[in-house]
Protein backbone atom coordinates (compact mmCIF):
# COMPACT_ATOMS: atom_id res chain seq x y z
CA UNK A 1 0.00 0.00 0.00
CA UNK A 2 3.05 2.10 0.93
CA UNK A 3 4.41 2.55 -2.75
CA UNK A 4 0.98 4.67 -3.59
CA UNK A 5 2.40 7.86 -3.14
CA UNK A 6 5.71 7.09 -4.90
CA UNK A 7 3.94 5.82 -8.14
CA UNK A 8 1.97 9.03 -8.07
CA UNK A 9 5.28 11.13 -7.74
CA UNK A 10 6.94 9.51 -10.61
CA UNK A 11 3.85 10.85 -12.47
CA UNK A 12 3.66 14.45 -10.79
CA UNK A 13 7.43 14.77 -11.23
CA UNK A 14 7.08 14.43 -15.31
CA UNK A 15 5.73 17.77 -15.82
CA UNK A 16 7.17 19.44 -12.69
CA UNK A 17 9.91 21.32 -14.35
CA UNK A 18 7.78 24.04 -16.23
CA UNK A 19 5.45 24.62 -13.75
CA UNK A 20 7.11 25.25 -10.65
CA UNK A 21 9.50 27.44 -12.44
CA UNK A 22 6.44 29.26 -13.73
CA UNK A 23 5.04 28.96 -9.84
CA UNK A 24 8.48 30.88 -8.55
CA UNK A 25 8.26 34.07 -11.30
CA UNK A 26 4.49 34.49 -10.45
CA UNK A 27 4.89 34.69 -7.05
CA UNK A 28 8.51 36.64 -6.95
CA UNK A 29 10.25 34.00 -5.15
CA UNK A 30 14.31 35.06 -5.11
CA UNK A 31 16.27 32.70 -7.69
CA UNK A 32 19.50 33.36 -5.65
CA UNK A 33 20.15 31.45 -1.71
CA UNK A 34 22.08 33.20 1.23
CA UNK A 35 25.44 31.21 1.81
CA UNK A 36 27.26 31.28 5.10
CA UNK A 37 26.18 29.14 8.42
CA UNK A 38 22.71 30.10 10.45
CA UNK A 39 22.95 30.92 13.36
CA UNK A 40 19.85 28.79 14.37
CA UNK A 41 21.90 26.07 12.86
CA UNK A 42 20.82 22.33 14.19
CA UNK A 43 23.28 19.35 14.37
CA UNK A 44 21.99 16.15 15.53
CA UNK A 45 23.62 15.90 19.40
CA UNK A 46 21.43 19.03 20.05
CA UNK A 47 18.16 17.41 18.11
CA UNK A 48 18.56 14.09 20.57
CA UNK A 49 19.41 15.76 23.50
CA UNK A 50 15.76 18.17 23.21
CA UNK A 51 14.14 13.89 23.05
CA UNK A 52 15.26 13.46 27.02
CA UNK A 53 11.73 15.53 27.42
CA UNK A 54 9.25 14.85 30.70
CA UNK A 55 6.75 17.43 29.69
CA UNK A 56 6.41 15.89 25.92
CA UNK A 57 6.53 12.30 26.43
CA UNK A 58 3.52 12.65 28.94
CA UNK A 59 4.00 8.93 29.66
CA UNK A 60 0.36 7.23 31.15
CA UNK A 61 -1.08 3.76 32.29
CA UNK A 62 -4.30 4.13 30.50
CA UNK A 63 -5.97 0.44 30.95
CA UNK A 64 -5.53 -3.28 30.94
CA UNK A 65 -5.05 -5.92 28.44
CA UNK A 66 -6.76 -8.91 28.34
CA UNK A 67 -4.97 -12.20 26.75
CA UNK A 68 -5.73 -15.45 25.92
CA UNK A 69 -3.03 -17.65 26.40
CA UNK A 70 -2.84 -21.49 25.37
CA UNK A 71 -0.16 -23.86 26.10
CA UNK A 72 -0.68 -27.81 25.79
CA UNK A 73 -2.37 -27.97 29.18
CA UNK A 74 -5.00 -25.81 28.19
CA UNK A 75 -6.12 -22.03 27.55
CA UNK A 76 -6.02 -18.78 30.53
CA UNK A 77 -6.26 -15.50 30.33
CA UNK A 78 -3.47 -12.93 30.92
CA UNK A 79 -3.26 -9.41 32.05
CA UNK A 80 -1.07 -6.57 30.94
CA UNK A 81 -0.70 -2.99 31.47
CA UNK A 82 -1.64 -0.74 28.70
CA UNK A 83 0.20 2.55 28.69
CA UNK A 84 0.66 5.73 26.13
CA UNK A 85 3.10 8.17 25.84
CA UNK A 86 4.37 10.16 22.76
CA UNK A 87 6.82 9.92 20.65
CA UNK A 88 9.31 12.16 18.82
CA UNK A 89 8.46 10.70 15.61
CA UNK A 90 9.92 13.37 13.03
CA UNK A 91 12.00 16.79 12.84
CA UNK A 92 9.96 19.54 10.64
CA UNK A 93 11.99 22.09 9.51
CA UNK A 94 9.90 25.21 8.00
CA UNK A 95 12.63 27.64 6.26
CA UNK A 96 13.51 30.12 3.61
CA UNK A 97 16.42 29.39 1.68
CA UNK A 98 16.03 26.61 -0.91
CA UNK A 99 19.03 24.19 0.44
CA UNK A 100 19.43 25.95 3.51
CA UNK A 101 17.82 23.10 6.14
CA UNK A 102 18.56 24.42 9.68
CA UNK A 103 19.39 20.36 10.17
CA UNK A 104 23.24 21.24 9.30
CA UNK A 105 23.26 17.17 9.13
CA UNK A 106 20.47 16.38 6.30
CA UNK A 107 20.65 19.54 4.57
CA UNK A 108 22.55 17.89 1.50
CA UNK A 109 19.09 16.14 1.09
CA UNK A 110 17.21 18.99 0.21
CA UNK A 111 19.47 21.33 -2.26
CA UNK A 112 18.01 23.15 -5.16
CA UNK A 113 17.47 21.64 -8.32
CA UNK A 114 15.93 22.90 -11.61
CA UNK A 115 11.97 22.82 -10.47
CA UNK A 116 12.93 23.88 -7.22
CA UNK A 117 15.93 27.03 -7.12
CA UNK A 118 14.86 29.89 -5.35
CA UNK A 119 14.04 30.71 -1.80
CA UNK A 120 12.19 33.34 0.84
CA UNK A 121 10.09 36.17 -0.18
CA UNK A 122 9.56 38.18 -3.17
CA UNK A 123 11.96 40.68 -3.77
CA UNK A 124 12.44 40.65 -7.23
CA UNK A 125 10.55 44.07 -7.09
CA UNK A 126 8.69 42.54 -10.26
CA UNK A 127 5.86 44.54 -11.28
CA UNK A 128 3.14 41.74 -11.00
CA UNK A 129 5.13 40.44 -8.06
CA UNK A 130 3.37 39.79 -4.71
CA UNK A 131 5.11 40.66 -2.56
CA UNK A 132 2.76 39.94 0.79
CA UNK A 133 3.15 36.69 0.20
CA UNK A 134 5.81 34.08 2.29
CA UNK A 135 7.56 31.19 1.08
CA UNK A 136 8.85 28.36 3.02
CA UNK A 137 10.37 24.96 2.17
CA UNK A 138 9.48 22.23 4.83
CA UNK A 139 11.71 19.32 4.96
CA UNK A 140 9.67 16.19 7.36
CA UNK A 141 12.83 14.06 8.70
CA UNK A 142 12.88 10.84 10.83
CA UNK A 143 13.84 11.95 14.44
CA UNK A 144 17.69 11.36 14.88
CA UNK A 145 17.24 10.34 18.97
CA UNK A 146 15.24 7.32 18.85
CA UNK A 147 17.95 4.81 20.59
CA UNK A 148 18.62 8.01 23.55
CA UNK A 149 14.71 8.47 23.42
CA UNK A 150 14.02 4.36 24.24
CA UNK A 151 16.52 4.27 27.02
CA UNK A 152 15.05 7.38 28.46
CA UNK A 153 11.20 6.46 28.21
CA UNK A 154 12.63 2.60 29.51
CA UNK A 155 12.77 4.33 32.81
CA UNK A 156 9.14 4.67 33.14
CA UNK A 157 8.11 1.40 32.56
CA UNK A 158 7.12 -0.28 29.41
CA UNK A 159 7.48 1.62 26.23
CA UNK A 160 5.59 1.42 22.68
CA UNK A 161 8.01 1.73 19.22
CA UNK A 162 6.89 4.70 17.38
CA UNK A 163 6.38 4.92 13.32
CA UNK A 164 9.52 6.84 12.05
CA UNK A 165 13.20 5.90 11.02
CA UNK A 166 15.86 7.79 12.42
CA UNK A 167 17.38 10.33 9.34
CA UNK A 168 14.83 9.02 6.92
CA UNK A 169 13.03 11.84 4.21
CA UNK A 170 9.46 11.67 4.74
CA UNK A 171 8.84 15.15 2.78
CA UNK A 172 11.02 16.75 1.04
CA UNK A 173 9.51 19.87 -0.90
CA UNK A 174 12.02 20.37 -3.53
CA UNK A 175 11.36 17.26 -5.04
CA UNK A 176 7.17 18.07 -4.50
CA UNK A 177 7.41 21.15 -6.54
CA UNK A 178 4.26 20.67 -8.59
CA UNK A 179 2.11 20.49 -4.97
CA UNK A 180 4.44 22.98 -3.07
CA UNK A 181 5.46 25.48 -5.62
CA UNK A 182 2.70 25.42 -7.96
CA UNK A 183 -0.68 24.62 -5.66
CA UNK A 184 -1.68 21.69 -8.02
CA UNK A 185 -4.12 20.60 -7.50
CA UNK A 186 -4.57 21.99 -3.91
CA UNK A 187 -5.36 25.58 -4.61
CA UNK A 188 -8.80 24.04 -6.16
CA UNK A 189 -9.72 22.16 -2.99
CA UNK A 190 -12.89 23.13 -1.29
CA UNK A 191 -10.59 23.89 1.97
CA UNK A 192 -8.16 25.89 0.02
CA UNK A 193 -11.38 28.44 -0.40
CA UNK A 194 -13.49 28.83 2.69
CA UNK A 195 -11.75 30.22 5.44
CA UNK A 196 -12.37 28.16 8.42
CA UNK A 197 -12.63 24.55 7.11
CA UNK A 198 -9.04 23.38 8.43
CA UNK A 199 -7.57 26.92 10.21
CA UNK A 200 -4.74 26.94 12.45
CA UNK A 201 -6.70 29.29 15.49
CA UNK A 202 -8.37 29.18 18.49
CA UNK A 203 -11.64 30.20 16.78
CA UNK A 204 -11.70 26.46 15.18
CA UNK A 205 -9.61 24.61 17.42
CA UNK A 206 -9.07 20.77 18.02
CA UNK A 207 -12.47 18.61 17.14
CA UNK A 208 -13.90 21.88 15.55
CA UNK A 209 -11.81 21.08 12.23
CA UNK A 210 -12.67 18.86 9.07
CA UNK A 211 -16.15 20.00 9.79
CA UNK A 212 -18.54 20.51 6.33
CA UNK A 213 -19.69 24.03 5.54
CA UNK A 214 -23.03 24.03 7.68
CA UNK A 215 -21.64 23.31 10.80
CA UNK A 216 -18.46 25.63 10.24
CA UNK A 217 -21.04 28.53 9.50
CA UNK A 218 -23.33 27.04 12.82
CA UNK A 219 -19.98 27.44 14.63
CA UNK A 220 -19.60 31.29 13.49
CA UNK A 221 -22.29 32.19 14.51
CA UNK A 222 -22.01 30.95 17.93
CA UNK A 223 -18.63 32.95 18.23
CA UNK A 224 -20.16 36.37 16.38
CA UNK A 225 -22.81 35.73 18.91
CA UNK A 226 -25.93 36.14 16.39
CA UNK A 227 -28.11 34.27 13.84
CA UNK A 228 -24.87 33.78 11.02
CA UNK A 229 -25.00 29.74 11.78
CA UNK A 230 -28.74 29.58 10.26
CA UNK A 231 -27.26 30.35 6.72
CA UNK A 232 -25.19 27.92 6.49
CA UNK A 233 -27.30 25.29 7.91
CA UNK A 234 -30.41 26.12 5.99
CA UNK A 235 -30.20 22.60 4.84
CA UNK A 236 -30.47 21.10 8.09
CA UNK A 237 -34.04 21.81 9.63
CA UNK A 238 -34.82 21.61 13.44
CA UNK A 239 -31.07 22.71 13.83
CA UNK A 240 -30.86 26.42 13.13
CA UNK A 241 -32.47 27.02 16.11
CA UNK A 242 -29.62 25.29 18.56
CA UNK A 243 -27.26 27.93 17.08
CA UNK A 244 -25.00 29.38 20.13
CA UNK A 245 -25.99 27.35 22.49
CA UNK A 246 -23.62 24.19 22.10
CA UNK A 247 -21.05 25.50 23.69
CA UNK A 248 -23.13 26.74 26.98
CA UNK A 249 -22.51 30.90 27.14
CA UNK A 250 -21.16 32.82 24.22
CA UNK A 251 -19.07 34.58 26.89
CA UNK A 252 -17.54 31.14 26.95
CA UNK A 253 -15.99 30.73 23.95
CA UNK A 254 -12.93 31.28 23.57
CA UNK A 255 -11.63 35.07 22.05
CA UNK A 256 -14.53 36.45 23.24
CA UNK A 257 -15.51 39.60 24.88
CA UNK A 258 -18.18 40.22 27.38
CA UNK A 259 -20.47 41.00 24.82
CA UNK A 260 -20.04 37.18 23.04
CA UNK A 261 -18.31 39.26 20.00
CA UNK A 262 -14.83 38.50 18.98
CA UNK A 263 -12.59 41.72 18.54
CA UNK A 264 -10.46 42.74 16.16
CA UNK A 265 -7.07 42.46 18.03
CA UNK A 266 -8.21 38.89 19.27
CA UNK A 267 -9.49 37.66 15.95
CA UNK A 268 -5.95 38.52 14.35
CA UNK A 269 -4.37 37.15 17.13
CA UNK A 270 -5.36 33.80 17.36
CA UNK A 271 -5.58 32.86 13.92
CA UNK A 272 -2.34 31.77 12.34
CA UNK A 273 -2.98 30.48 8.80
CA UNK A 274 -4.83 28.00 6.97
CA UNK A 275 -3.47 24.42 6.43
CA UNK A 276 -4.73 24.50 2.91
CA UNK A 277 -3.57 24.58 0.15
CA UNK A 278 -0.65 22.51 1.83
CA UNK A 279 2.30 24.41 0.44
CA UNK A 280 4.82 27.04 0.70
CA UNK A 281 3.13 29.65 -0.02
CA UNK A 282 0.93 31.66 2.59
CA UNK A 283 -0.35 35.32 3.50
CA UNK A 284 1.19 35.76 7.12
CA UNK A 285 3.03 38.94 8.14
CA UNK A 286 4.48 37.31 11.10
CA UNK A 287 7.90 34.84 9.77
CA UNK A 288 7.48 32.45 13.41
CA UNK A 289 3.41 31.82 12.67
CA UNK A 290 4.16 31.58 8.86
CA UNK A 291 6.33 28.69 9.61
CA UNK A 292 4.33 27.15 11.99
CA UNK A 293 1.58 27.09 9.25
CA UNK A 294 3.82 25.35 6.93
CA UNK A 295 5.47 22.98 9.29
CA UNK A 296 1.69 21.64 10.34
CA UNK A 297 1.09 21.14 6.31
CA UNK A 298 4.03 19.15 5.74
CA UNK A 299 2.87 17.15 9.24
CA UNK A 300 -0.86 17.27 7.70
CA UNK A 301 0.73 15.05 4.32
CA UNK A 302 3.05 12.51 6.01
CA UNK A 303 0.53 11.32 8.37
CA UNK A 304 -1.98 10.62 5.38
CA UNK A 305 -2.13 8.22 3.23
CA UNK A 306 -2.78 8.78 -0.62
CA UNK A 307 -1.75 12.28 -0.59
CA UNK A 308 -1.27 13.90 -4.26
CA UNK A 309 2.64 14.86 -2.97
CA UNK A 310 5.75 13.70 -3.38
CA UNK A 311 6.31 12.10 0.08
CA UNK A 312 6.55 8.53 1.84
CA UNK A 313 3.91 8.16 5.01
CA UNK A 314 4.80 8.42 8.49
CA UNK A 315 2.34 5.65 9.43
CA UNK A 316 2.91 2.52 11.28
CA UNK A 317 0.30 -0.32 11.41
CA UNK A 318 -2.35 -1.34 13.83
CA UNK A 319 -1.94 -5.07 16.01
CA UNK A 320 -2.94 -6.85 18.97
CA UNK A 321 -1.80 -4.66 21.79
CA UNK A 322 -0.26 -2.00 19.90
CA UNK A 323 -2.33 1.28 18.73
CA UNK A 324 -0.61 3.32 16.62
CA UNK A 325 -1.09 7.67 16.67
CA UNK A 326 -3.29 8.45 13.02
CA UNK A 327 -3.90 11.79 11.16
CA UNK A 328 -2.42 15.01 12.57
CA UNK A 329 -5.10 17.55 12.97
CA UNK A 330 -3.97 21.42 14.19
CA UNK A 331 -5.26 22.04 17.23
CA UNK A 332 -5.95 18.67 18.62
CA UNK A 333 -2.62 17.80 21.23
CA UNK A 334 -4.38 14.26 21.44
CA UNK A 335 -3.02 13.44 17.57
CA UNK A 336 0.13 15.27 17.32
CA UNK A 337 2.34 18.15 19.10
CA UNK A 338 5.51 20.31 18.35
CA UNK A 339 8.78 20.66 20.35
CA UNK A 340 10.31 23.86 19.06
CA UNK A 341 14.08 22.88 18.09
CA UNK A 342 15.31 26.33 16.97
CA UNK A 343 15.50 29.44 16.77
CA UNK A 344 14.91 28.82 20.46
CA UNK A 345 15.38 25.01 22.16
CA UNK A 346 12.08 24.06 23.81
CA UNK A 347 12.20 21.63 26.08
CA UNK A 348 8.44 21.33 26.61
CA UNK A 349 5.47 20.48 23.74
CA UNK A 350 2.89 22.83 22.87
CA UNK A 351 -0.15 22.79 19.94
CA UNK A 352 -0.45 25.39 17.22
CA UNK A 353 -1.88 28.22 17.75
CA UNK A 354 -0.06 28.88 21.13
CA UNK A 355 1.34 31.34 23.43
CA UNK A 356 4.76 30.46 24.24
CA UNK A 357 7.82 32.50 22.81
CA UNK A 358 7.59 32.78 19.21
CA UNK A 359 11.20 34.39 18.15
CA UNK A 360 11.54 36.03 14.59
CA UNK A 361 14.19 33.71 13.41
CA UNK A 362 17.46 35.52 11.75
CA UNK A 363 17.37 33.84 8.29
CA UNK A 364 13.74 32.75 8.58
CA UNK A 365 15.02 29.33 9.39
CA UNK A 366 12.82 26.95 12.05
CA UNK A 367 12.61 23.55 13.13
CA UNK A 368 9.86 21.17 15.36
CA UNK A 369 10.36 18.48 17.08
CA UNK A 370 6.67 16.35 16.07
CA UNK A 371 5.58 14.25 18.83
CA UNK A 372 3.06 11.82 18.37
CA UNK A 373 0.44 9.41 21.01
CA UNK A 374 0.93 5.79 21.12
CA UNK A 375 -0.89 2.74 23.14
CA UNK A 376 0.60 -0.50 23.89
CA UNK A 377 0.46 -2.96 26.08
CA UNK A 378 2.97 -5.75 26.62
CA UNK A 379 1.90 -9.08 24.95
CA UNK A 380 0.76 -12.06 27.23
CA UNK A 381 -0.52 -14.50 24.87
CA UNK A 382 -1.38 -15.76 21.18
CA UNK A 383 -4.48 -13.38 21.03
CA UNK A 384 -5.75 -9.82 22.55
CA UNK A 385 -8.75 -10.32 23.50
CA UNK A 386 -9.63 -6.87 24.57
CA UNK A 387 -8.85 -3.57 26.91
CA UNK A 388 -10.17 -1.88 29.23
CA UNK A 389 -9.59 1.71 29.32
CA UNK A 390 -9.42 3.59 32.73
CA UNK A 391 -7.97 6.68 31.96
CA UNK A 392 -10.15 8.84 30.01
CA UNK A 393 -7.87 11.07 28.44
CA UNK A 394 -6.50 8.07 26.37
CA UNK A 395 -8.16 9.23 23.51
CA UNK A 396 -9.78 5.22 22.78
CA UNK A 397 -13.12 6.84 22.64
CA UNK A 398 -14.54 4.39 24.52
CA UNK A 399 -13.92 1.85 27.50
CA UNK A 400 -13.74 -1.47 25.82
CA UNK A 401 -11.26 -2.31 22.54
CA UNK A 402 -11.46 -5.33 20.76
CA UNK A 403 -8.10 -6.66 19.88
CA UNK A 404 -7.39 -7.73 15.90
CA UNK A 405 -6.44 -4.74 15.19
CA UNK A 406 -9.49 -2.93 15.75
CA UNK A 407 -8.16 0.37 16.46
CA UNK A 408 -6.46 0.58 12.93
CA UNK A 409 -5.90 4.36 11.89
CA UNK A 410 -7.78 5.81 14.99
CA UNK A 411 -5.47 7.44 17.85
CA UNK A 412 -4.72 6.43 20.95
Amino acid sequence: MKKGPRAVAALMMAGAMCIAQAADTHHGINSGTQSGNSSDALDTSKIVQSSLSTDCIEYKVVGVCFWLLCTNYGCSVQTSIKVRHYIPDAVVSSYANTGENPLEDVKNMSQPNDEAKGGRDGTTNHARENNLEKFKNADVIGHPGGEVFSGFADGFGYTCKGAGTAFFPYLLSTLDSLAWRAGIPESLYLESNIPGLREISDIFKGNDNNMDFGSMMDRLGELFGGNTGNAGNAGNAGNAQNTGNTEGNAGAVNGMDSTGILNDSQLAGNTWGSVYPRGGFLHQSDDYKAAAVVAQRAGDIVTRLWQIHVYWPLLADAKDGYWPAGELKEGDASTGKWQELTPTLSQSCAVFPHKQTQKQATKGDYAWALWRPYACCERKGQVLLFSVDTDTGSGSGSGLDSGSGASTGTNP
